[in-house]
C-alpha cells in the first residue's frame, strides 16, 4: 500500500497502489478520506500465485449508535466496492437488521451469505454476553 498525498502535500490515508481508484481518490479532500477511514475498514486483496485471480477481503464495523452514521458508512462501503471487479467477501459487524436501509442498500450489491447458505438459520448473531 502507498500512502495518498492530500493537497498541499501532506499524508492523508492509505489506499492500495495497484487499485484503479486511487487516481479518483486522490482527488477527494482529506476529510473525504478521512471518513473512509472512520468506517473502520479492514481490507486485504488476496492473489492466487499460480492462476493470479484476486479476491477483495474486507472486514468492518458500522456505528452501533446511529443509524445515520450506519447509512452514511454503508454507501462509502459500496461506492469503494463498486470500483472493484474481482471476487468480493465483506465481512462485520454491520449493526443492522434484515429490515434496514443498510441491509437493504448492501444485499442489493451483495449477497447474504446466511439467506444463499443451504443450511443456516435465523438466529441473532448478538449473544447479549455484556
Amino acid at each position: 500500500m502507498r500512502p495518498l498525498k492530500k493537497r498541499g502535500g501532506g499524508r492523508c490515508g492509505l489506499w492500495p497502489s495497484s487499485d484503479h481508484r486511487a487516481k479518483e481518490l486522490e482527488q477527494r479532500s482529506c476529510a473525504e478520506k478521512y471518513y473512509v477511514i472512520i468506517v473502520s475498514l479492514l481490507l486485504a486483496v488476496l492473489r492466487d500465485k499460480l492462476g493470479g485471480a484476486e479476491l477483495l477481503f474486507v472486514n468492518t464495523h458500522l456505528d452501533n449508535a446511529s443509524a445515520v452514521a450506519r447509512d452514511k458508512q454503508a454507501r462509502v462501503l459500496l461506492e469503494l466496492l463498486a470500483g472493484y471487479e474481482g471476487a468480493e467477501i465483506v465481512t462485520g459487524d454491520f449493526n443492522s437488521g434484515t429490515t434496514s436501509d443498510v441491509y437493504k442498500d448492501m444485499t442489493a450489491a451483495l449477497s447474504d451469505a446466511r439467506a444463499v447458505a443451504a443450511d443456516s438459520d435465523t438466529a441473532p448473531t448478538y449473544n447479549r454476553l455484556g
